[in-house]
């Protein structure tokens, strides 16, 4: 049932887990939901290949200390249980 007043909207992505939610939600948006199209000159792709493989590196690292933090916190919560 829907109230008066309120619309309907079907959002989809990538689930955390499977099931259906309920509830109010939230969008966060960011400046990066505007993303600029920049065209690349050919003698500059090789440039623009190598800072695009600098920063997947650069990621991947903040990624995986994320998840050792993570880990860390939630193993710290087990063991006071």
């Amino acid at each position: 049932m829907h109230k008066e007043g309120k619309k309907e909207i079907i959002l989809q992505g990538i689930s955390v887990s499977e099931g259906i939610a309920l509830g109010d939600i939230c969008i966060y948006r960011t400046e990066l939901d505007d993303i600029n199209e920049l065209k690349i000159k050919p003698e500059n792709i090789t440039h623009e290949l190598d800072r695009y493989s600098t920063s997947l590196q650069e990621v991947s690292i903040q990624f995986i200390k994320k998840q050792n933090t993570i880990a860390k916190r939630i193993s710290l919560h087990i063991l006071r249980f």
